[in-house]
């Protein structure tokens, strides 16, 4: 869920599709296979994921209102833990190659530069490798 991941308030916004939408729409029997008369399912979510609204039926059309506390935020802000847990040094790294790389290659020329990466030659052959593509 999106309210959970970004500890973020969320509105799901859907339209619904009329039975007269459906007719107006779908020509042919296969159409009406794909196209079904409903489809509202418009949600408010909170920063916890809760919904915060009650749920508008399939086929109803309407609005969803309900009261937030900004304060929610930092509730589900300091629940969520992004540094912790999976925050291992020891184990994950990120790594930036800041060497150019072609972004259309032969195949043959790929290998030529993995070959020469595990021999840490690697510049070279990105050197050569875009010398070839002029």
């Amino acid at each position: 869920m999106y309210a959970a991941e970004g500890q973020c308030f969320v509105l799901a916004s859907c339209a619904t599709v009329s039975p007269a939408m459906v007719e107006l729409l779908c020509d042919t029997p296969d159409k009406k296979e794909f196209l079904k008369a409903g489809g509202g399912h418009a949600r408010i979510y909170g920063p916890d994921g809760s919904p915060l609204a009650a749920p508008l039926a399939e086929n109803e059309e309407g609005l969803l209102i309900a009261e937030i506390d900004l304060g929610m935020i930092a509730y589900a802000k300091s629940a969520a833990d992004p540094v912790g847990h999976y925050s291992r040094p020891d184990v994950l790294r990120l790594m930036f190659n800041s060497r150019p790389n072609p972004v259309v290659m032969n195949f043959d020329e790929g290998e030529k530069l993995a070959v020469r990466e595990d021999t840490s030659d690697a510049g070279a052959a990105a050197a050569e490798i875009e010398h070839a593509a002029e």
